[in-house]
């Protein structure tokens, strides 16, 4: 299983049925930063331990980040121990993200893993789940 992903790591190709506790995806960098970005995603259920909550389906796929931190809470803290875990769920739903790199101090990005298009057009449908309706 990959702690994180970006357009050159993937779950199996989108295939993959997993069940993950965000919370357990936090990666401790030093400098803390985004993480846990997942691709080609067809489906995704966010539910309490009472199976209640939010379903997402791809039309096709679509990308997604679930935290307990903020983009901002990530860029303002300098160390990990700055940070404090929000009680909500931080969902980020995109369409794809560009690979590792920008030739600021290294290679750029490879060209195949670039989102060089001017705009880019993704759906998903947004459902709530109870537990009596799970696997529907």
């Amino acid at each position: 299983m990959t702690r994180s992903s970006s357009r050159t790591r993937c779950c199996s190709g989108g295939s993959c049925a997993t069940c993950l506790a965000f919370a357990d995806q936090y990666v401790p960098y030093i400098l803390p930063q985004e993480h846990g970005h997942r691709s080609d995603v067809r489906r995704l259920s966010l539910t309490d331990g009472g199976g209640s909550g939010l379903v997402i389906k791809g039309r096709p796929t679509f990308g997604f980040t679930a935290s307990h931190f903020s983009a901002n809470d990530l860029f303002r803290a300098r160390h990990t121990n700055d940070l404090e875990p929000r009680s909500e769920t931080i969902l980020s739903i995109d369409h794809a993200q560009r690979g590792l790199g920008t030739a600021s101090c290294g290679p750029d990005t490879a060209e195949r893993h670039r989102l060089d298009a001017r705009s880019y057009r993704f759906a998903y449908v947004l459902r709530m789940s109870r537990q009596d309706q799970r696997g529907s």
